[in-house]
């Protein structure tokens, strides 16, 4: 779960994120940008950050994944941009969760003024990691999972972006 004032850039980065699990982990992703679905905000930071891949499904509500003949079952992730103007409360999230088990979803709460999140706690209690976006960066607030995670995850990125490079260099030696 994700919250954060306007402005502050929940939705670049969690499109640069959806585009990440796309394209550097393989997950068949399905993010719902209904909030900014028909602003000329979003088609400027799809391309301006250069999102896109065949992995990911960028559409503006969950009909629109049916009449193109998918279903939420076709991902692996979804993203809910955002949960509140898609009209869900949490009963009828939890409902839809159980419906569609196995997927990874990552909800997009809007803010109240205070800086906190619509819909009271009962939303945090729901999930297994929470933070907010400020600034253009993720702050966790929760998160019952490895704490490590993202950290082995990069550690793992940085060395095969070395071996590459040393594979690089070898064949240069040889050539």
């Amino acid at each position: 779960m994700v919250w954060g004032q306007p402005g502050n850039g929940k939705t670049v980065w969690l499109l640069n994120f959806a585009q990440y699990l796309a394209e550097k982990l393989k997950q068949r992703v399905l993010y719902i940008a209904n909030e900014e679905w028909n602003r000329s905000t979003l088609t400027e930071k799809i391309n301006q950050f250069k999102i896109g891949n065949e992995n990911l499904k960028i559409t503006k509500d969950l009909e629109s994944v049916k009449s193109a003949g998918l279903s939420v079952n076709d991902f692996d992730v979804v993203f809910f941009d955002s949960i509140n103007s898609l009209g869900f409360d949490l009963k009828q999230y939890k409902k839809f969760a159980e419906e569609n088990p196995g997927k990874i979803y990552i909800l997009i709460v809007q803010s109240t003024k205070d800086g906190d999140f619509r819909g009271g706690k009962d939303w945090e209690h729901e999930v297994d990691i929470a933070g907010e976006i400020v600034q253009r960066k993720l702050e966790l607030r929760k998160n019952r999972l490895d704490k490590n995670f993202l950290q082995k995850q990069l550690a793992r990125e940085a060395k095969e972006k070395a071996d590459k490079q040393k594979e690089k260099d070898s064949l240069k030696k040889k050539g």
